[in-house]
């Protein structure tokens, strides 16, 4: 075997060896370094994990890295190649493609390779040549500025990217457009993300914590586009959560909407005050910052209000929280939505339809509680809400006080026995805000005790408020604040507070049976054009407030008016009924008692039917003004609009005084009214009325005296209670408040005392609380997959990308990449961009095809052709993308070959044009000129072309060879094996001894020439007396002719004794023939044998009968010698043949040399 393979062979199993070597080395390590430099082609892979980066890494142009998921990065803390931003930290560059595709389980990380400082080694940088750049399930930590992009346009695309602990900036955009989703910098050291003014971007559901600021944006004339915040979460930045800087005259914005921006140290959203740029502030929630708003205000759907997040550090929406439902869709704001984290207490927004019953009660709410839009809240009787002080959601009318906020609606359920509480922990004036029906929500409220409230029950919605038989007493503002809307008022007793009822002049009322009593004033209207209508009090009790009973106020020309008929208008301190003078309403006052109050009529009087006299009420102290016997109201009043019931519901007209049968009394109540214990309703004389359930367990006493046998009497009723410790009861270790069992303990359900959670008898089970109440057990959004879970991605459940809610497979949302119900496709991560599907999964977003130019379309004309002037790809056609532009190209083969039909330039091929069309032109010189290889016609200088190119001696075109140039193109010639005019044979060789003689003549006895087996010599003269004859035989003896020199004779015979022997002996004597014998003439050869030259003489020349004379002797005058002659001469003198035949011999010669040189 060669040496040279051996070696070979030795040499590729030394290759193997090492790489095997190398192998197991890198499985054993399972680590792979990385000097630095570029990194060209690569694939970073979970097994070679992880990637020790030693120096500065880049991707140059023209290459990609892919970085599989669970792939962690790490960068050493100092610089071995000493380049870069940074020469003391290595940093990753991109000026190629990066792809790095984590997964929410084995996200790709890239961190210091030693601890965990902040600014360990520099970050990621992309460049302005960098073509594409995605990061999908990243993390990016302990560096510099975490992520810098240069990259263009929307290069840079991100989904699940954190970007924390790094030690100046988590993101910076210094150039570009890109869109990013689900990006999250937190704890950096200055600002989490950092926009340039060279740069626009498009957040959705960006959460920033941690940092100086959370986003810092710059915009001048020079910026690209809008910057859009979309479901962000901003919050617990020591400066501003959102700022923008800039200056300059120019119309960008920063639009914030569907955000919550929360507890950041300064300012919320801060606008630089020299900036011409504006923040577009809508749908968010912008809350207890340093100062909510600079030069900033909020915008259509925003407020401000306490979100309720599971921790300060995990940004998901508890169940009560009221950012949920709230977006511009009716979504969950902010990045992180609810996922099934309830909220510890009864505070915040309810979001589904809830009954606060008398067995749950009482309850305790420590900040306001709302009804959600399109919910209800249902109180039932019996039920009692108390309000602690102060108010964890810091928000609404006042942010320290908690407050009963209606955007859905409100439905209160008690009776006069057994209200439904609402009031504060604290028996304080104000200890809480109250109720407040906001635009939009709706109240029916009844049998409700409201007490200690600013203002009971306030009313600003379009809606109308309904209110019966409802005590509201002892706040520090209106009993009831009317600001827009109406109200229907029924029995209402409203009492101790600064006003009773309170009217602006956008709202309306109409109060039957009212109390109005002891207030500052009773009753305060103010009516403007703007008022809807007029206002109507019917059969109502004003008495003692310090102030005005009723006062009328307002300016301007209107119809509106006040009507009070068959009321009662008593001991007011100051007017009884005033009208504001400048007001141009009016005070109708008809069956109604003014009397004794500081004035009874200011720019007021009394109209028909009424008096001015005492009513007699029965207990003003306690609040009693039923009428006593003798009243002078009894009877008194009007029915014609009055209602049917008075303030108990107890039935009107009612013969009080006993003459002239039923009459209508005036004010609350109506005396002698028909009342028996058991209609349900407490008449005078009763303490209670439950009906038909009186003397029953639970209920009024049968006789109406008093409360019967219940549970909180202190008395166990064996039949109906396990346990009764009376004013205990619901208390921490006593009966519970439905006296059936204990109250308050760990396991009763009800999270009491220092529970945090309580289960019941599921506590300790998966999903609920611990055995001991201290915590929630093991659940779904415990971070921990547990029990039955396949997936638990603690506070992004239910996010987009995430484990559900129910921790039972991935959420099914627009963004997960599958095509649920109701969507009409889903590109996952690649929703909302240019070619996919559109952000909300309605259907294809921006791509081409629409009709209208996109990203990086140059075109867009909606059709599907080729061939016009944009391409179906949305591109511009050129020459070489493989379409042939309609009236522009000839052809498009999408290649650079010029060797085919189409050519540079999209031009047919043709002859001419430089190029060699391959299988159809032979060549191609550009030229006409047909004398330099490629002739006119483009086909390759060749014999038969018709033209004589050099190396050629003729060429005529043809492949004829019986002309004057053969079709070698060659001149013709003799011996070039073709028969050409004037040749007698041509049979291509010089052999003289064949059929055709080297000179094209055909062989022919005297020739000179033995013609190999016809002739037996050939010695070209005439002559018979040589040795070879005439007719090209040998002489013999016997042939006739005497051979000279070796015959003596030759008589024609071979008989002996005639003269002459057998043996051409001359014979003596008498055996001697005579001449005779020696032969005629006419043997002697004719002319025509002469030669075949036309110089040998003809046969004209003369005949052999000129010659011989049949004597044997010559004539010596028979002719000169160049006429020629056929004869046999016996002369020593050369015979003209002879000449003839040098000549021949000499044009042999010739034709013999012409051929050698072909």
């Amino acid at each position: 075997m060669d040496d040279r393979v051996v070696n070979r062979g030795k040499l590729w199993a030394g290759v193997a060896a090492v790489a095997g070597l190398t192998l197991v080395s890198a499985s054993a390590s399972a680590q792979t370094t990385i000097p630095g430099g570029n990194l060209g082609n690569q694939t970073w892979t979970q097994s070679n994990s992880p990637y020790i980066i030693q120096g500065d890494a880049t991707v140059q142009a023209g290459a990609t890295l892919t970085i599989e998921a669970g792939v962690e990065v790490r960068f050493s803390t100092s610089d071995n190649l000493g380049s870069g931003r940074d020469t003391s930290r290595p940093e990753l560059t991109v000026a190629g493609s990066i792809d790095v595709n984590g997964t929410a389980n084995s996200p790709v990380v890239f961190r210091s390779n030693v601890g965990s400082n902040a600014g360990s080694w520099y970050g990621i940088i992309l460049t302005s040549t960098t073509t594409s750049a995605s990061f999908d399930h990243a993390r990016v930590e302990h560096g510099v500025d975490g992520l810098t992009t240069d990259a263009p346009g929307t290069t840079f695309t991100a989904n699940h990217l954190i970007l924390q602990n790094n030690s100046s900036d988590g993101l910076v955009i210094d150039a570009g457009t890109p869109s990013l989703n689900d990006v999250a910098t937190l704890n950096n050291g200055a600002k989490g993300v950092t926009i340039a003014s060279s740069a626009a971007a498009t957040l959705t559901r960006l959460r920033s914590r941690g940092n100086s600021n959370g986003i810092s944006i710059t915009q001048t004339s020079a910026t690209p586009q809008d910057t859009v915040l979309d479901y962000a979460t901003v919050w617990s930045n020591s400066g501003d959560g959102v700022y923008l800087g800039g200056s300059g005259s120019y119309s960008r914005s920063v639009k914030v909407r569907n955000s919550i921006v929360v507890e950041n140290g300064l300012d919320g959203i801060e606008k630089y005050y020299y900036s011409d740029s504006s923040v577009d502030i809508t749908y968010s929630n912008v809350w207890g910052n340093g100062d909510d708003y600079d030069d900033t205000s909020p915008g259509t759907g925003s407020f401000g209000c306490n979100p309720l997040f599971v921790s300060p550090t995990d940004a998901t929406l508890t169940e009560r929280s009221p950012a949920r439902k709230s977006s511009d869709v009716g979504t969950d704001l902010g990045a992180l939505a609810y996922a099934g984290a309830p909220t510890p207490g009864l505070y915040g927004t309810l979001w589904e339809d809830t009954v606060l019953d008398a067995a749950g009660s009482p309850y305790t709410i420590d900040g306001d509680l709302a009804v959600g839009e399109g919910y209800t809240l249902t109180i039932e009787s019996g039920a009692e809400l108390r309000f602690n002080a102060g108010d964890t959601m810091q928000c609404g009318r006042d942010s320290s006080l908690g407050e009963l906020k209606v955007d859905g609606t409100l439905v209160v359920q008690g009776t006069l026995s057994t209200p439904a509480v609402l009031r504060g922990a604290s028996t304080s004036s104000g200890a809480w805000w109250g109720i407040d029906v906001r635009e939009g929500g709706t109240a029916n409220i009844s049998g409700a005790d409201i007490a200690n409230a600013v203002n009971g029950v306030s009313h600003n919605s379009s809606t109308t408020l309904q209110l019966s038989y409802t005590d509201i007493h002892d706040g520090s503002g209106a009993g009831i604040d009317l600001s827009r809307g109406s109200a229907m008022l029924d029995g209402v007793k409203s009492y101790r507070n600064s006003k009773g009822l309170q009217v602006d002049s956008a709202a309306w009322f109409e109060a039957t049976n009212m109390v109005l009593a002891q207030n500052q004033n009773g009753v305060q209207v103010t009516q403007t054009s703007s008022t809807p209508q007029s206002s109507t009090i019917h059969s109502s009790t004003i008495d003692g407030n310090s102030g005005d009973g009723v006062y009328l106020g307002g300016s301007g020309s209107y119809s509106r008016s006040l009507k009070i008929i068959n009321s009662n208008v008593t001991n007011n301190g100051l007017d009884g009924i005033e009208k504001y003078y400048y007001s141009d309403s009016s005070v109708d006052i008809t069956y109604s008692n003014v009397w004794s109050n500081g004035d009874d009529y200011d720019d007021t009087s009394a109209g028909t039917g009424c008096i001015s006299a005492n009513p007699f009420y029965t207990d003003t102290a306690n609040l009693d003004y039923s009428l006593m016997m003798g009243s002078v109201c009894i009877d008194a009043g009007d029915g014609a609009t009055a209602p049917d019931h008075d303030a108990l519901g107890n039935a009107r007209p009612a013969d009080g005084d006993g003459v002239n049968g039923a009459a209508y009394d005036i004010g609350a109540y109506e005396y002698g009214a028909a009342s028996q214990c058991g209609d349900g309703n407490t008449g005078p004389g009763e303490v209670c009325d439950d009906g038909a359930n009186n003397g029953s367990y639970g209920y009024c006493l049968s006789d109406c005296s008093g409360l019967g046998a219940r549970c909180g009497d202190g008395t166990v009723q064996s039949s109906h209670e396990t346990c009764d410790d009376g004013a205990d009861n619901g208390s921490y270790g006593f009966c519970n408040n439905t006296c059936d069992g204990q109250a308050a303990y760990c396991g009763d359900g009800t999270v009491n005392g220092n529970e945090t959670c309580d289960d019941g008898s599921n506590n300790g089970s998966y999903g609920y609380c611990l055995g001991d109440c201290s915590d929630m057990g093991p659940y779904c959004g415990d971070d921990t997959i547990n029990g039955n879970e396949t997936c638990d991605d603690g506070s992004n459940n239910g996010s987009p990308g995430y484990c559900n809610a129910n921790c039972t497979g991935q959420v099914a949302s627009c963004g997960d990449g599958q095509v649920q119900s109701g969507e009409a496709c889903d590109d996952g991560a690649n929703n909302g961009q240019y070619g996919y599907c559109a952000a909300d999964c309605s259907g294809p977003g921006p791509s081409c095809g629409d009709g209208t130019v996109n990203g990086n379309e140059a075109c867009d004309d909606g059709n599907l052709s080729n061939t016009d002037d944009c391409l179906n790809t949305c591109e511009a056609p050129t020459c070489g993308d493989g379409y042939v532009h309609a009236e522009v190209e000839e052809c498009d083969d999408a290649n650079n070959d010029n060797t085919d039909a189409c050519v540079e330039g999209c031009v047919a091929a043709v002859c001419g044009d430089s190029y060699v069309h391959q299988g159809v032109e032979g060549c191609d010189d550009g030229n006409d000129d047909n004398t330099d290889g490629c002739t006119d016609g483009c086909t390759l200088v060749s014999c038969g072309d018709g033209q004589v190119q050099p190396g050629e001696e003729c060429d005529d075109g043809n492949s004829s060879n019986l002309d004057n140039c053969l079709n070698t193109c060659v001149r013709s010639s003799c011996g070039d094996g073709h028969q050409q005019p004037g040749e007698a044979c041509d049979d291509g060789n010089d052999a003289d001894n064949d059929a055709c003689l080297s000179t094209c003549r055909n062989a022919a006895c005297g020739d000179g020439i033995v013609h190999d087996g016809v002739e037996e010599c050939d010695d070209g003269n005439g002559s018979n007396t040589d040795s070879c004859l005439v007719t090209c035989e040998a002489a013999t003896c016997g042939d006739g002719y005497l051979e000279a020199d070796v015959e003596e004779c030759d008589d024609g015979n071979t008989d002996n004794g005639d003269g002459c022997s057998s043996a051409c002996v001359v014979e003596a004597g008498d055996d001697v023939g005579t001449g005779g014998d020696a032969g005629t003439g006419a043997d002697a050869g004719t002319g025509g044998d002469a030669g075949i030259d036309s110089d040998a003489g003809g046969a004209d020349a003369g005949t052999g009968g000129d010659v011989g004379d049949g004597t044997g002797n010559v004539d010596q005058n028979a002719g000169a010698a160049d006429e020629g002659c056929g004869c046999s001469s016996t002369s020593d003198s050369p015979a003209p043949g002879n000449a003839v035949y040098l000549g021949l011999v000499v044009l042999g010669l010739a034709g013999a040399r012409l051929r050698r040189r072909r």
